[in-house]
């Protein structure tokens, strides 16, 4: 129903040819479980915009049904209809949601010796709140000196973090923020050392895919953050760990499909900018460091699945990295994977699969 072919009037006596003609299918129209779907119902036009009236491309569909189901709430899949007018197609998308708010504790003994090892945790997640695809995290995380004992530090540690991300056909538009506070306390013969200090980060960026069939996918990246960090060292402030910056990034993504596995490679160019009272060169926050640095980076990780028992694995490896995870990146749900990151070269995890049929 995507195409259809026919035979016209010819003379094929004489030209000892036959002659097929080929139409493109038209969507006409979008359901949205089994209705038309309204101009109002955004989770339908935020994921497939501008589609209606235009011939039907394949890849159109599988980008708004992967911007719909990246939402752990929602199991959206496709299917064809004939539509009312000749080689018009009707796209139908059969979208039950569940929860669109969660809840998550946890606990565990992976803080820093300064700040404490028991770590508690607590997330709220909270999706369609606009009703476009929407997704809203919201951390927070206390760490505390080990529970056991037998620590010669005192310390402790907040940070509360959020993300927003909003998609629009190809593009997903998202911001980040951190703050995050720390003590940590050495005790000493004579007298106590006090460390203390804080930090925020906001991010905001967009990105857009370049190019998808099913076997590669190729996706650009933009990002503008600020960063600002003060340490205090028994109360005073000291001034070369201090500083306030700015930092434009841009990246390309280019994942396959290959021998058995999924290959990924990541280029990013990373520069530093003067905006927003960032730190000057020479400055006492700077220390010998070049605030508006330039930087190239990029990486290379293959995932290949297996199965064990029946159950489905992905095994993980970070061939190559000119630079390790963003600290930033802590903050997520894949902070195993950035302290795997800066503990070896070349690291690798293996995670349960998780899969979700989309057509």
């Amino acid at each position: 129903m995507t195409a259809r072919f026919y035979i016209p009037d010819q003379d094929i006596k004489n030209s000892k040819i036959l002659k097929f003609v080929v139409v493109e299918g038209k969507l006409s129209d979008i359901y949205y479980n089994g209705f038309p779907a309204s101009s109002y119902n955004n989770i339908v036009w935020s994921a497939f915009p501008h589609l209606k009236g235009h011939t039907l491309n394949m890849r159109d569909i599988e980008q708004g049904l992967d911007q719909i189901n990246r939402l752990q709430s929602a199991h959206a899949q496709s299917e064809f209809l004939p539509g009312r007018e000749e080689g018009s197609i009707i796209v139908n998308i059969n979208n039950h949601s569940d929860q669109t708010l969660r809840v998550a504790v946890s606990h565990d003994n992976m803080g820093q010796a300064s700040t404490g090892y028991a770590r508690y945790s607590a997330s709220l997640k909270v999706e369609n709140i606009l009703s476009c695809n929407d997704a809203r995290n919201f951390g927070y995380q206390r760490s505390e000196p080990d529970y056991w004992g037998g620590s010669k530090q005192e310390g402790h540690s907040n940070n509360i973090s959020v993300n927003i991300s909003i998609p629009y056909g190809y593009w997903t538009f998202y911001f980040s923020g951190y703050t995050y506070n720390y003590q940590s306390i050495i005790n000493g013969n004579f007298t106590d050392i006090e460390t203390t200090g804080n930090s925020s980060e906001l991010h905001g960026g967009a990105s857009y895919v370049l190019h998808r069939d099913n076997v590669f996918l190729s996706t650009l990246n933009f990002r503008l953050s600020y960063k600002k960090t003060n340490n205090y060292f028994l109360g005073n402030k000291i001034e070369v760990g201090s500083r306030q910056y700015s930092i434009a990034s841009f990246g390309l993504s280019h994942s396959r499909q290959m021998f058995g596995g999924t290959w990924t490679f990541e280029a990013n160019y990373l520069q530093g900018l003067r905006w927003f009272h960032s730190v000057k060169k020479h400055e006492p926050g700077a220390g010998d460091a070049e605030p508006r640095f330039a930087k190239f980076t990029g990486t290379l990780s293959i995932m290949t699945p297996f199965k064990v028992g029946g159950l489905e694995f992905i095994f993980g490896t970070l061939l190559m990295a000119t630079q390790l995870l963003e600290e930033g990146f802590k903050y997520s749900n894949d902070s195993y994977k950035t302290m795997l990151s800066k503990s070896i070269p070349s690291p690798w995890w293996i995670v349960m699969k998780r899969e979700r049929s989309s057509i």
